[in-house]
């Protein structure tokens, strides 16, 4: 399960492909969300305050860890799980970042931030692990 080769560059560009969907999307879910006529630092006061907005944004998250999952193990060309492993750890230690950098949020959102990459990325890589499988046997 972990005798493949860690290939770092698959695994950077992965976590910037994961940077660049997870901020997009984000920021069009935000525009979406934002009512009209209300300032920044009023903005920031709903956001923090709106909990189906946070649970898109952790939706948000967790498809792009998926996504990037499945990319890291399809670019490598992996059995395993050693890339996706190196790449859900960059993920959660951004998720950690964001702990820091949003205290404001309840302490489950903290927990979401930090457990959910690993359980996402792995997943993705498993789909793509156990497809390639199907398609060498049948």
């Amino acid at each position: 399960m972990f005798n493949d080769k860690l290939v770092i560059k698959s695994v950077i560009l992965a976590f910037l492909a994961y940077l660049l969907v997870a901020t997009i999307a984000s920021a069009v879910a935000i525009q979406v969300w934002l009512p009209e006529g209300v300032d920044i630092a009023q903005a920031q006061s709903l956001a923090s305050q709106d909990m189906s907005l946070t649970v898109l944004i952790l939706a948000i998250g967790a498809s792009a860890c998926i996504l990037t999952g499945m990319l890291v193990t399809y670019m490598t060309k992996s059995q395993g799980l050693r890339n996706a492993l190196a790449l859900a750890m960059l993920i959660t230690l951004y998720g950690l970042l964001s702990v820091f950098t949003h205290l404001e949020q309840p302490l489950m959102v903290h927990f979401a931030k930090l457990a959910l990459p690993t359980l996402a990325v792995i997943t993705g890589a498993y789909w793509v692990i156990h497809s390639t499988q199907a398609k060498l046997a049948g």
